[in-house]
């Protein structure tokens, strides 16, 4: 998969663009230059300019002492194990749990459930749709082919989501110690959950981790059909996939470790070493 065929994925979750952009740099350093990587590497980090992890791979390539290859294999088999550890993680959470609340669609979040019902978790799922690509509906459609029971709502219930549910579960395409990225309307799910004094947890690895110094490039607008097919051309449509939130508004970070307290998070900050000019062009 090339980075144009990469930015065209608009349905897919953070670690499964991960896992493609992976496979896209192993095959340009199989057939490219050493003198392209840089190039080839930043082109992938704009192609999903929100997802802190293409960055980290993409820096840990260029940090690599001797073959860059083995660094990137490293690099996604370590995040495989983090993930299957942020499972682990969450699974007593998920099982305690009747109905949990989630929005737009995570492949951690999902995994996680899936796990969860293989070990006999019997909780029901609220989705909304996740306008508008609907990953929602995607999402609905994995989890009920599993037997899981789901409810399926407009983005404007979601205070109902809230209502209904006793957990509610987000994934991350970054985050950082103060803040984390995610579908927009993470950050209205996420004050009507703190509003009403519900739990809502943000699962995912430390290989999204992105310091705040950094500032990855700004998401465009994305195709005004896709929220209004033959919308007059004087009514201006904007169309962003991804916000920040505060950490604060949610109740905890689940990663492979364990519970991420604001003090881990503020750890982290500091075990990121910038690997070339061309990618400190993003440090502020």
């Amino acid at each position: 998969m090339d980075p144009d065929a990469l930015k065209r994925d608009n349905v897919s979750g953070a670690s499964e663009i991960l896992r493609d952009a992976g496979r896209a740099l192993l095959e340009h350093l199989d057939s490219g230059t050493p003198q392209s990587l840089q190039r080839f590497g930043l082109e992938l980090i704009r192609s999903q300019p929100r997802m802190a992890p293409l960055f980290n791979l993409v820096n840990a390539a260029l940090l690599a002492s001797g073959d860059a290859a083995s660094e990137v294999r490293v690099f996604l088999e370590q995040h495989e194990r983090a993930e299957n550890a942020v499972l682990a993680q969450a699974e007593p959470l998920i099982l305690d749990a009747q109905c949990i609340g989630i929005y737009s669609r995570s492949s951690t979040v999902i995994r996680a459930l899936l796990r969860a019902r293989q070990r006999g978790g019997r909780f029901r799922i609220f989705v909304t749709e996740s306008r508008p690509m609907r990953e929602g509906n995607r999402a609905a459609e994995e989890l009920a082919r599993a037997g899981v029971a789901v409810t399926l709502a407009v983005d404007a219930a979601m205070r109902q989501l809230v209502n209904d549910s006793d957990l509610i579960l987000l994934g991350a395409d970054a985050i950082s110690a103060t803040s984390w990225t995610n579908k927009i309307g993470s950050a209205a799910l996420a004050s009507l959950a703190r509003a009403a004094a519900s739990p809502l947890w943000i699962l995912t690895t430390t290989q999204k981790f992105i310091p705040d110094r950094i500032r990855l490039p700004g998401e465009a607008d994305h195709a005004r059909d896709e929220v209004w097919p033959q919308a007059p051309d004087n009514i201006k449509v904007a169309n962003r996939y991804f916000e920040s939130v505060s950490i604060r508004a949610a109740s905890g970070v689940i990663a492979e470790t364990g519970v991420l307290d604001p003090a881990a998070l503020h750890r982290l900050e500091n075990e990121v070493e910038i690997a070339t000019p061309l990618l400190r062009e993003f440090s502020s």
